[in-house]
């Protein structure tokens, strides 16, 4: 699989997106027309370490690339494990996803699947990098942290961005398991943050992500398989005074946080299967499995938040849970959480979305969206879902799988630019298996065969 060229023009890159946002702009830059640059260097366990310049002269270690390298510079990742951790360099961007052989023409042909290119911090108890201003990062492994905040990322007060990431099997002791960020401007574009965690004394914090104070920009990413568990601590707030104390459990943002004004915006993203949760107490709050909002503003469009949960927990499960902030969500699902979006103070729109048990709004339904196989993590819709062609035009023209939408299914919603569907994929017609449900109600099973058969037999009836 070849990877898209990373900097297009900005024109190119809007339609691209749908992204329309201003406060994001410094951001959303660096994807777009990333400045010119001085000098490529490689990095490949292959080579001798002499100046980078090529790849038989790469460095062996990224800590010496940076060393050698310079704002606006590049540097070149052969696919390989590199067991370190870093901290980045202003202005200087890092791609992966090369097998060692590239000329300065061949950029495009990298591939980040054919190729890993894997920052693994195993063993060396610290984050695997610390962001610096105005860097870009593509087509990296980034797993095996272990620190405080942001196992896998940490960044406080950079601008950064990231494309065609996975940030996997990090850990964090108090927040931010994979990602950590406080009072900077990021944007994600192509990312899936998988089984990231925070284990913590009493107070747990955003098991993918933990963004503070900050602008989030994220598109067509996956946040999914990550937690959040607080372990139970004794609490005396009022020394000899009754009741003397008690015990405390507080996990918030299974999959992602946001607090303390930050700016977020998430298109075409999939939230999906994370968890809250911790040691029984005598205060349990276990909030906001898949997305946790506290003193900020979200907008949440094209996307699709999956959030079973174990019946046991009695205090926990909801798939959004919004505190004192202001949440948009549109063309949506939300799905399997207990309250599914969960508020305390401030506001809420939902528009023209599939809401499990309902929500107030223009264009919003409650009806099983029919995903071919949630269990198995596919969320794709089926043919016979509600959810297709029934949400409203909004200018985002690819899913989540980088298939075109809208696509308009013949009878089915809206028709032209007003055929959107609800969720983060887009149903495609053309692509679809034949569907065996033939009523419609969720399950193939001999109703569909009675319907076939009778079907089958007015057509023989009919050609003889």
């Amino acid at each position: 699989m070849r990877v898209k060229r990373l900097f297009v023009p900005l024109s190119n890159r809007w339609k691209h997106t749908g992204y329309k946002s201003p406060g994001f702009l410094v951001v959303a830059l660096l994807f777009m027309c990333f400045p010119s640059f001085s000098a490529t260097l490689h990095l490949s366990k292959s080579g001798d370490g002499s100046d980078g310049l090529t790849w038989g002269a790469a460095y062996t270690t990224l800590n010496d690339a940076l060393a050698a390298s310079a704002s606006g510079d590049h540097i070149w990742v052969a696919g390989d494990v590199y067991n370190e951790t870093v901290k980045l360099i202003t202005g200087v961007s890092l791609f992966g996803g090369f097998a060692g052989t590239e000329s300065a023409e061949d950029f495009d042909d990298r591939d980040p699947v054919a190729n890993p290119s894997v920052l693994d911090a195993s063993g060396l108890d610290s984050n695997v990098m610390i962001g610096a201003d105005d860097c870009l990062l593509g087509g990296f492994v980034i797993r095996g942290g272990y620190t405080s905040k942001g196992g896998g990322i940490y960044c406080d007060h950079v601008s950064m961005a990231f494309e065609d990431c996975r940030i996997e099997d990090n850990l964090a002791r108090t927040s931010g398991g994979g990602v950590y960020c406080s009072g900077s401007d990021v944007s994600f574009k192509g990312c899936v943050f998988r089984e990231n965690r925070v284990i913590s004394s009493g107070l747990a914090l955003g098991g993918g992500l933990f963004i503070t104070a900050s602008r989030l920009w994220m598109s067509n990413c996956e946040i999914v398989q990550n937690d959040v568990f607080a372990e139970a601590v004794l609490v005396t707030p009022n020394p000899g005074k009754l009741p003397t104390s008690y015990y405390a459990s507080r996990a918030y943002g299974g999959g992602l946080y946001v607090a303390d004004v930050t700016d977020t915006e998430l298109i075409n993203c999939l939230i999906a299967n994370n968890a809250a949760y911790g040691t029984q107490a005598d205060d349990l709050q276990w909030r906001g499995w898949g997305i946790y909002l506290f003193g900020s503003s979200a907008r949440i469009s094209n996307s699709t938040v999956y959030q079973p949960y174990d019946l046991s927990y009695a205090t926990a499960g909801e798939a959004i849970f919004s505190a004192d902030s202001d949440l948009a969500v549109e063309n949506s699902i939300v799905w399997e959480g207990r309250e599914h979006v969960g508020t305390r103070r401030g506001t809420v729109m939902v528009s023209y979305s599939d809401i499990q048990e309902g929500f107030p709004g223009e264009g919003n339904i409650n009806a099983d969206p029919r995903f071919v196989d949630p269990e198995g993590g596919d969320f794709r819709l089926r043919g016979s879902s509600p959810c297709i062609d029934v949400g409203t035009r909004v200018e985002v023209f690819e899913d989540l799988d980088g298939n075109p939408r809208p696509i308009d299914v013949p009878g089915r919603g809206g028709s032209g630019f007003n055929s959107f569907d609800m969720g983060c994929y887009e149903f495609q017609e053309g692509n679809a298996p034949p569907n065996a449900d033939l009523n419609g109600d969720g399950q193939v099973d001999s109703k569909d065969l009675f319907i076939f058969n009778s079907q089958w037999r007015e057509n023989r009836r009919q050609s003889d």
